[in-house]
């Protein structure tokens, strides 16, 4: 039987100079980064698995947001329409991603790196070392326990940076919906309830006057009863008003 084998670069490649990079206000280079614990996230927003993911990337990413540790998404697109930056941005937006990513469009970053499919996480220590390599998701405790041991053996070889490098994200105009689910009229047809899902919320529209009349979600992440205020959604996309209840699909809570 016939076997190929990938050759994987023992040291991080630097990122092509004419990158296109969404969700930081300048480019990051590999050379600027040594001291820091790199995790590049190579993903496609078509797939699943990817989306998967980014939970658990900022699951990482909040618990070490004061350790030198940087996060960077490098979309590897799967198919034409994936190549262009404002879908990417579109997607980065929905999925909330935290990190910087850079625009992989002709595979190049992919190549460069030896990467077989999506998604693949790779750990990069503060030397330049890549000391993680791995494909598919569900990988939160591997990364963190990589990361943890890093961590502590640069800190007593005296190579670990002493903070975390400065990141900007570009402003984004506030919306009053944020990329929106669903909606179901009221029996009556006098009100519209809407998953205003990215705000974690429930709006009631008047149909008469397009004015919202109630709020139901308090905006903040969670899974909560209670009233208008104290009810907490996480990214709710279907809802269906059945005549004076409203039923609403929760999804990453994974509840109705």
């Amino acid at each position: 039987m016939l076997r190929r084998t990938i050759d994987l670069p023992r040291k991080a490649v630097e990122f092509p100079a004419d990158s296109v990079w969404l969700n930081i206000d300048k480019p990051l280079a590999i050379k600027d980064l040594r001291g820091q614990i790199v995790v590049l996230d190579f993903w496609t927003y078509c797939c699943i698995n990817c989306i998967h993911t980014i939970p658990d990337l900022e699951w990482i990413e909040n618990k070490y947001s004061d350790q030198p540790v940087v996060i960077i998404g490098v979309h590897s697109a799967k198919y034409q329409n994936e190549q262009d930056p404002e879908n990417i941005q579109e997607a980065i937006g929905r999925y909330e991603v935290g990190h910087p990513v850079v625009v992989d469009a002709d595979m190049r970053i992919w190549r460069s790196y030896g990467v077989s499919g999506w998604p693949t996480i790779m750990v990069i220590d503060p030397k330049g070392n890549i000391v993680y390599h791995q494909s598919g998701e569900g990988q939160r405790d591997n990364i963190d326990d990589v990361i943890g041991v890093i961590l502590e053996r640069s800190r007593q070889q005296g190579v670990l940076a002493k903070s975390p490098i400065p990141q900007t994200r570009p402003s984004s105009a506030k919306r009053t919906l944020s990329y929106p689910g669903k909606l179901s009229l009221s029996t009556d047809g006098k009100a519209i309830a809407i998953c205003d899902s990215n705000h974690n919320r429930i709006l009631i529209v008047d149909t008469g006057s397009g004015r919202i009349s109630a709020k139901i979600g308090n905006g903040t992440r969670g899974l909560c009863d209670g009233g208008y205020s104290d009810a907490m959604f996480y990214r709710p996309q279907g809802v269906a008003w059945v005549q004076d209840e409203i039923y609403v699909a929760d999804t990453e809570n994974h509840a109705l």
